[in-house]
């Protein structure tokens, strides 16, 4: 059986472009995958980001020895608390 000359460009448009749109379908669904996981390391940054701070505050208040450097302390271990908290399972 030989085939006609607009089936053999119909084949050859439509080859391609399943190949095309199963790419693009992989994709998408390779970039809501993204997003979650650059929220997780938003997350795990904000919380990298307050446990130094606590870390610099505690240190603060062993050298200084300051009521003043001690309420940055219990401030920075709220905020850390707080962050904890509002993460979603």
């Amino acid at each position: 059986m030989r085939l006609k000359i607009w089936h053999k460009m119909i084949i050859g448009i439509s080859i391609p472009s399943l190949i095309a749109i199963f790419g693009s379908l992989l994709t998408y669904e390779y970039l809501g995958d993204v997003q979650k996981r650059q929220g997780y390391q938003k997350i795990a940054d904000n919380i990298n980001y307050d446990v130094l701070e606590v870390r610099r505050n505690e240190k603060n208040f062993i050298h200084f020895k300051d009521a003043a450097h001690l309420d940055y302390l219990h401030k920075a271990v709220s905020l850390l608390s707080s962050t904890v908290r509002n993460v979603s399972p």
